[in-house]
């Protein structure tokens, strides 16, 4: 979940349309923030497994439009935006990120 968050936040800006399913796992697999590979390990579990609880939880974290994803902006403090903000420090912090950004 992390990982699919801090790539919405590096490559998507708000307000104009989502990133598609395929193009976020390629680009949360870049990051560098998930240990397991996005695609999983050959089992049922990938790391699209938990954006169910991104779209539905309260507030919800990530919006999606038309098969596109993007992070939420509202309420302050707790949206979507907020929270990759302080996940991508995070793994800057344990040294994870590959963005170069820190």
């Amino acid at each position: 979940n992390a990982a699919l968050m801090v790539a919405l936040l590096l490559n998507h800006k708000p307000g104009i349309d989502g990133l598609s399913k395929e193009k976020l796992m390629m680009l949360a697999e870049e990051t560098g923030v998930s240990k397991d590979p996005m695609g999983g390990n050959g089992g049922w579990y990938d790391g699209w497994a938990g954006m169910k609880d991104l779209l539905k939880g309260d507030p919800p974290l990530v919006f999606v439009d038309k098969r596109k994803y993007s992070l939420t902006t509202q309420p302050p403090g707790s949206a979507g935006i907020d929270i990759a903000k302080a996940l991508h420090v995070l793994a800057h912090r344990e040294e994870l990120c590959k963005c170069g950004n820190y």
